[in-house]
């Protein structure tokens, strides 16, 4: 964030990416003044395609952290209820249902402290009262997105799709029309996603139509 501050362009690699590029020049071995010079040469060749980063702000990153503590907390109450119907489950279904108690209690409380701190932001109230206007997008949907996709509006929708994990890459070859995948994204958002989709796909004319196809 200083060097932002200080009118620096800023880049944050995918260390894959970088390997692979280091890995394209034949280099082997590994120190910091390999890896030092194979960045500044990667920013040298690559810098007019990379995307510049820009922080997200005391308010985005609060946000994020209390999304990702939900999502945390939502999948042990999922594992907790699966425990809870297992047939040896019953010398401990009392403490389990406690527990239960325990964690609906705890997101109820992260997603107050979200809605509080969505209020804090002007653009990024905005941002998500654009996205609950959308059928099947509600308040878990649209602070998950605020938080995770802090890119959002800045981009095109092939890379939104491309970021997310859900474009469909081309696997072609001469006369070989492969089907294609969708692979890599942030699998987060994807999963915030999928339940949103499941609710449009009945009000959205339009995207019932595709699903069904």
């Amino acid at each position: 964030e200083q060097f932002v501050s200080l009118g620096m362009a800023v880049h944050r690699a995918d260390a894959v990416k970088v390997k692979a590029f280091i890995r394209s020049l034949g280099i082997r071995g590994k120190t910091d003044a390999i890896d030092a010079c194979a960045l500044a040469d990667y920013g040298a060749e690559r810098h007019a395609r990379l995307a510049l980063w820009c922080p997200n702000g005391k308010v985005r990153d609060q946000l994020q952290s209390l999304v990702l503590y939900r999502l945390d907390l939502i999948k042990q109450k999922g594992a907790e209820k699966n425990r809870l119907q297992a047939p040896k489950s019953q010398p401990i279904a009392h403490i389990i249902r406690k527990h239960l108690n325990v964690l609906e209690s705890c997101i109820q409380q992260v997603e107050q402290d979200i809605k509080a701190l969505l209020s804090q932001d002007r653009e990024v109230e905005q941002t998500a009262r654009v996205m609950r206007s959308i059928p099947g997008i509600g308040p878990v949907t649209a602070s998950g997105l605020c938080a995770l996709m802090p890119e959002l509006g800045q981009m095109t929708r092939r890379q939104t799709a491309s970021l997310v994990g859900l474009a469909p890459y081309p696997r072609e070859s001469g006369e070989l029309k492969g089907r294609r995948y969708t692979r890599g994204g942030r699998k987060e958002v994807r999963r915030l996603l999928f339940m949103a989709a499941m609710v449009a796909v009945r009000y959205n004319s339009t995207l019932k139509e595709f699903y069904l196809r």
